[in-house]
């Protein structure tokens, strides 16, 4: 009988350093940072449908870098950078002064009055410059990614990431993403979040830097 125990328990031991060595190399894939674009183009023209002026403002590049640092203390910081940021924003920007163009010039044909739109804009005494200002202080770099931006506390368990929004918050277990990982591509496959504005960005496909 207790060779027999013996012999359970020295099983159990195996199988329990076996299991730990597992969870260990698993988290350790993730240990580094990790890059992933986000083209947002599709879903801002998608936000701007039913807008008065949107049949006129195409977006067409429209994407974010994302950079995920996932740290062995079990914290990470999360951000887009902001050589990406800006790029799109001047993209968009671009577009929406083209867009804006487009519209005022077609406003005017169909009210039939004839006046450019710099004339127009200056009998309301504005002008195109000051309409893309007004823009730009409310729609910015820092508009941009304080959403995205966070770090927090991390781990993986059953093919699922936890991420709190704090360094001073446990993981929620509620909240999770799916994943699938080897030693230079990390997938996100779904989110536990029920928001279908969030679902359409995944697959998000990141690549270790």
């Amino acid at each position: 009988m207790k060779k027999i125990i013996t012999s359970v328990l020295s099983a159990l031991i195996v199988l329990s350093i076996a299991l730990t060595l597992t969870g260990c190399g698993e988290k350790s894939k993730f240990v580094g940072t990790w890059k992933a674009t986000i083209d947002l183009s599709d879903k801002i023209n998608e936000q701007l449908e039913g807008e008065e002026f949107s049949e006129y403002i195409d977006i067409k590049d429209f994407k974010l870098d994302m950079v995920i640092t996932f740290n062995s203390d079990d914290t990470y910081k999360r951000e887009i950078t902001e050589e990406s940021a800006e790029k799109a924003l001047e993209d968009l920007y671009e577009a929406f002064e083209e867009g804006m163009e487009k519209y005022l010039k077609q406003m005017l044909k169909d009210e039939g009055i004839d006046m450019t739109v710099d004339e127009l804009l200056e009998s309301q005494d504005t002008s195109m410059d000051d309409f893309i200002d007004a823009f730009k202080e409310e729609v910015n770099v820092e508009s941009v990614t304080k959403d995205f931006n966070a770090s927090g506390k991390w781990k993986v368990e059953d093919g699922k990431l936890y991420m709190s929004d704090s360094t001073s918050k446990e993981v929620d277990t509620s909240e999770y993403e799916k994943y699938e990982i080897s030693s230079s591509e990390l997938k996100l496959t779904e989110s536990s979040d029920d928001d279908e504005d969030l679902k359409d960005l995944y697959p998000l496909v990141f690549t270790k830097q």
